[in-house]
């Protein structure tokens, strides 16, 4: 075999190696990834965090993980599983939802979401829908969204 045949040769099994290993890093980064989401689901399960769970909290149980919650935040905020709250000027707290309750604001967009939670924050004091605007930045009043979607 030729010199050049040599370097070919070798240089595609590097190729081939560095493939399967990308392969091997996105499926236990996949695994790292879905631990991570568990041990976040859980987190809420505990006895001292049934109402929710700071940030701040957070970051002390997380630590280095702290940074690769993001995702996970997100994706459980878009399918409506995770409520956040502001908690004074800076403090954001997080509240995990029910499958079935988050199946009702399924499809809703932030701003209507916003809404309901505004709502559900004033109980059974009752709130005004000037409240509600104010409350959320809104023009659009959480009538609309309702009979939209036919809530309570």
């Amino acid at each position: 075999m030729s010199q050049a045949n040599k370097k070919r040769s070798s240089s595609g099994d590097a190729s081939k190696t560095k493939k399967i290993k990308t392969e091997e890093a996105i499926i236990e980064e996949e695994t790292v990834d879905s631990n991570l989401k568990e041990r976040f689901i859980q987190i809420f399960s505990e006895p001292e965090f049934s109402g929710g769970v700071s940030g701040s909290t957070l970051k002390e149980r997380f630590r280095s993980d702290y940074p690769n919650l993001a995702p996970i935040i997100n994706e459980l905020t878009s399918q409506s599983r995770l409520n956040m709250s502001k908690v004074g000027d800076t403090e954001l707290f997080y509240n995990l939802v029910s499958e079935e309750e988050a199946s009702q604001f399924n499809g809703l967009d932030a701003s209507a979401r916003m809404v309901y939670q505004v709502i559900e924050r004033a109980g059974n004091m009752g709130i005004w829908t000037k409240d509600i605007r104010r409350a959320t930045s809104s023009r659009t009043g959480p009538a609309s969204c309702s009979t939209a979607r036919r809530l309570p």
